[in-house]
């Protein structure tokens, strides 16, 4: 059965949304707030005849963010008369995506029609636009919490306006990537290889933006009888993507079967070992259970040999079989051999070393050895027949084998040979992606599709492999100093590791698994480390530490990344769970070095000269040339995970007897703003930092606790000690250190 609804029928899928706000005006983006007295800042009407509601707001909202946006960044001359309609059936206007794919055509068409410069001037504009509405959703101009209209508490209407507007601007955002890398960047290297005009023109790169999707499709997902594991999975997805999902008809799913499921925990195929009865598909089939004598099977693992089955067929008649001992060297399969592909010339037996079939097999604690193939046997998958490579990989992001930690090995190590078992063929998982990258590439091809190419090779909904991880992983296993590399093929080497262990970390913890600690176990055994060392480890935390034991070098700035950290001394540097943003970026003149005492990095940073009473509190950093004021914020909850009440405050003032400091990054910090004593407000610079307590100095290594992330708030001058607003005495850090000291946090 195949399923064309939204794949070639249209460019974008069609979808209508009521229309609540007003027409557009035809002013230019950026002043339309200005234009219907709306301040962003606060998310309010200030003309006193105009009504000041969050429905209110959405409907602005709905007019500046969406009709604004295609006006301002896709040309559209009239969006009013492209995206409006006249809905009969409900007697009023009407949002409508079915003229979306001609005003993108017709873009496109300009931008063809341009010469390079303003080609890529107009391309980052588009980008620009989509970023403004994005900062918009997000609210991280808005700097009172009360001000807060789409972080919780969002009506239906706003649920509706803000996915519409989502819908858009991811729709959009693809057509915006199709024109950016290879499509333009050869063309601005060859533009900017003369000398006049060296580095004259930059590379457009559209960013990935996260949007939310909020409830709008929650009955659709009820519909569908997604696993709260999937809907967790869905929140950060792609909106269109997600719709493409929903419509695919037809799975082997029943009611009830996700109502135990958590949204990390996934039991709805689970089987109960003591009573489960192993059977054939074929209801029907009466046939009895055949093995070996299980006696035989442990002799030959003892004697140290491989057990391989030998059946006996007289006269077309099964009379039964027996275990043949095979010595490790005669074991002639594992041997590569390049002519063949990875399967020797004489094929003695083959080894199934893991069955996974729609939640059964392999229930215990051990992992998937490397395996030279992987054939993909999901019963949502397997039940039906494909003509297209669209709907194939639809139903691999539905199917149970997509949702469980344990799958996700098969996917990246199993690389030699993935197949997928369907209806009446087995497919070549690699073939099926080449050839929509083919036809992506070279075609005019829908979004859907697009999206689709993405997921099949490394894409935003967890599918990983095929993308050059095996290779990563193998020179992960050799160590990261290889002295034989050059520092340019090291440096690049060491950035795609560090990538694909941050992508990692993500698809990890968005899959479903029973027992977190096996979460630890799939991640070693994809990143080619020693199981048995994890193995060893006491629940989730303990193989978290044998795990951060075999690195070498990481990421510096993990130290100030959000989310809980290891519970254990030494290794409080590191994220204690699998989630998206684990890592971050990779300096090669900075690596974090792994020891047994912590993390050891280099960071500017400075010492507190007194313990303050509150988690948070100002402080006046003074140098020998400058004075910077700071507020610094150990309290902050959201999007942190580990940070200090004031009795875990409390208990990091009386544990510890020496000193307490501030680490900071040195990264681009962001604009916010932070209250006056006067009721007014001031941007302040945010940066990310953490929070820790000394242990000791030695040969200018400071070596300390990690305590908290901290916020710094940097004031625009150090007037402005008087003048924001504080509930608590400024605290004096004179003993300041360079960005070059060295931190062993641990």
């Amino acid at each position: 059965m195949e399923h064309l609804l939204l794949v070639d029928d249209t460019l974008f899928p069609p979808f209508t949304f009521p229309f609540v706000g007003e027409k557009w005006d035809g002013g230019s983006f950026d002043e339309y707030p200005k234009r219907r007295q709306f301040d962003p800042t606060t998310q309010k009407f200030y003309a006193e005849d105009v009504e000041n509601s969050p429905d209110a707001s959405y409907a602005f909202y709905q007019t500046w963010l969406y009709l604004g946006l295609v006006s301002d960044a896709f040309n559209c001359e009239n969006p009013n008369e492209v995206f409006l309609k006249q809905d009969d059936a409900i007697g009023s206007l009407v949002f409508t995506t079915e003229n979306l794919g001609s005003v993108v055509d017709s873009w496109k068409e300009g931008l063809n029609s341009m010469d390079l410069p303003d080609k890529v001037s107009e391309l980052l504009r588009a980008i620009q636009g989509i970023r403004k509405v994005h900062q918009q959703l997000e609210e991280i101009n808005v700097p009172n919490g009360g001000d807060l209209i789409w972080a919780e508490n969002v009506s239906p209407l706003g649920e509706m306006v803000r996915f519409a507007i989502t819908l858009l601007c991811d729709a959009l955002g693809y057509s915006i990537s199709s024109m950016c890398g290879p499509n333009i960047d050869p063309q601005i290297e060859k533009y900017n290889s003369k000398w006049s005009r060296e580095d004259e023109l930059p590379y457009p790169d559209y960013p990935y933006f996260r949007w939310r999707i909020g409830n709008v499709l929650d009955e659709a997902m009820d519909r569908a009888l997604l696993c709260p594991v999937e809907k967790e999975q869905s929140a950060d997805s792609s909106p269109a993507f997600l719709c493409y999902l929903l419509s695919l008809p037809g799975t082997n799913r029943y009611p009830g079967q996700h109502d135990n499921c958590s949204k990390t925990h996934c039991v709805g195929n689970n089987i109960d070992e003591a009573t489960y009865v192993t059977k054939h598909v074929d209801e029907d089939c009466g046939c009895e259970h055949d093995g070996p004598d299980i006696e035989d099977v442990k002799k030959c693992l003892r004697d140290g040999n491989i057990p391989s089955l030998v059946v006996s067929i007289v006269d077309g008649e099964y009379v039964g079989m027996k275990v043949k001992p095979q010595k490790v060297e005669q074991a002639s399969i594992w041997r590569f051999h390049q002519s063949k592909s990875g399967i020797a010339k004489s094929l003695d037996y083959v080894a199934l070393s893991h069955v996974w079939s729609d939640g059964l097999g392999n229930p215990t604690a051990n992992t998937l050895p490397r395996s030279r193939y992987v054939m993909i046997l999901d019963a949502s998958v397997a039940r039906h027949r494909f003509s297209t490579d669209e709907e194939l990989m639809g139903r691999i992001v539905l199917s149970t084998w997509m949702r469980r930690v344990w799958t996700l090995q098969e996917a990246i190590i199993g690389m030699e040979k993935l197949s997928i078992c369907t209806q009446d063929q087995v497919i070549d998982h690699t073939d099926a992606v080449e050839r929509l990258r083919i036809a992506v590439n070279e075609g005019d091809r829908s979004l859907i599709n697009g999206v689709l190419e993405s997921v099949a090779i490394l894409g935003d909904d967890g599918f990983a492999g095929l993308n050059g991880a095996v290779s990563i992983m193998e020179y992960n296993a050799k160590g990261l100093r290889d002295s034989g590399q050059g520092r340019k093929q090291k440096k690049l080497e060491q950035e795609q590791f560090v990538l694909f262990m941050e992508y990692l970390w993500t698809l990890i913890g968005r899959r479903a698994t029973t027992k977190e600690e096996d979460r630890v176990l799939v991640a070693c055994n994809i990143m080619f480390k020693d199981v048995g060392k994890v193995l060893k480890g006491d629940g989730h935390t303990g193989r978290m530490t044998a795990l951060l034991d075999q690195l070498e070098e990481v990421p510096a700035g993990v130290i100030f990344r959000s989310g809980e950290r290891v519970p254990v001394d030494g290794y409080r540097w590191a994220g204690h769970n699998f989630k998206l943003s684990s890592w971050g970026r990779f300096d090669f003149d900075n690596p974090g070095i792994v020891t047994p005492q912590g993390l050891l990095v280099k960071f500017p940073g400075f010492i507190l000269s007194e313990k303050p009473s509150k988690p948070d509190f100002p402080v006046m950093v003074e140098s020998a040339d400058s004075k910077v004021f700071y507020l610094v914020t150990c309290s902050y909850q959201q999007n942190t995970g580990q940070y200090l009440t004031p009795q875990a405050w409390s208990e990091v003032v009386e544990r510890n007897s020496n000193n307490l400091a501030i680490i900071r990054s040195d990264g681009a910090g962001f604009t916010h703003s932070m209250n006056l004593n006067d009721g007014g407000m001031v941007p302040c610079k945010q940066i990310r930092a953490i929070l820790v307590s000394i242990t000791q100095e030695d040969g200018g290594r400071i070596y300390c606790r990690h305590e908290s992330f901290v916020w710094l708030s940097e004031a625009p001058g150090p007037e402005y000690e008087s003048l924001l607003y504080t509930t608590h005495p400024t605290v004096v850090a004179e003993d300041v250190r360079p960005g070059s000291q060295q931190w062993c946090v641990g």
